[in-house]
């Protein structure tokens, strides 16, 4: 008899949240595969592809994400500890306009120092 139950329990969950992965899926509207879109073309994403799996597991890649509104932009990556690090950004593809970001550090993984960095007012 409790198997009988767990097994609708089990049923029934999967009933309820089906519809939420349905509700979930990207739009159909043929730009949500980046390999579909124009900046895929010509090999582009054959190459971004053969590129990630070289740095796929790499920690001290950096990774973005949103901000807390659309003026800003986080940043965050590892570094091996007794690293030197730090964060410079700018307009100009060479840095010349260059400037230091504040960078906050914690502890991370064995060996590694955790970076992250908030630019604002962008």
């Amino acid at each position: 008899m409790k198997r009988k139950k767990a097994i609708m329990l089990i049923m029934a969950a999967a009933l309820v949240c089906q519809p939420m992965t349905a509700l979930a899926d990207a739009a159909p509207d043929g730009m949500t595969d980046a390999s579909q879109t124009a900046a895929a073309q010509g090999g582009a994403w054959e190459n971004w592809c053969k590129e990630w799996e070289t740095i796929k597991n790499d920690w001290t890649q950096v990774s973005m994400s949103p901000g807390s509104d659309e003026t800003e932009m986080n940043f965050a990556w590892y570094s091996k500890d007794g690293e030197k690090t730090g964060f410079v950004y700018g307009t100009k593809s060479d840095l010349s306009d260059g400037r230091s970001a504040v960078l906050s550090q914690s502890a991370a993984q064995t060996g590694y120092q955790s970076n992250k960095v908030t630019l604002k007012d962008l």
